[in-house]
């Protein structure tokens, strides 16, 4: 899926820099197709937030509760540093 721009142009964009798309080892054709998902259900993501929010927000002993949905930019550099192909030390063994 290309949309005219650039890989480049599409990760600046986001704010995601080409060595973490690197790192992790996810095309950056799939990370376009997640942008566009997401674009695409952030009504109905925004909507069911709000509903667990005022869901728990009934219980006796819940004094408050905040709720938001992830910018799609901050999702894909979250989904691009815990990637499965990624290395971290953590989760190394020795």
């Amino acid at each position: 899926m290309n949309t005219g721009k650039s890989d480049f142009d599409f990760l600046q964009e986001i704010g995601v820099t080409t060595e973490l798309v690197e790192t992790s080892g996810i095309p950056v054709d799939t990370l376009r197709e997640i942008v566009k998902d997401y674009k695409h259900n952030e009504l109905t993501l925004l909507d069911e937030a709000e509903y667990i929010a005022k869901k728990i927000q009934r219980c006796n002993a819940i004094h408050s509760v905040r709720w938001r949905i992830k910018s799609h930019s901050h999702l894909i550099k979250k989904y691009s540093e815990r990637s499965p192909k990624k290395t971290h030390p953590k989760n190394t063994r020795k």
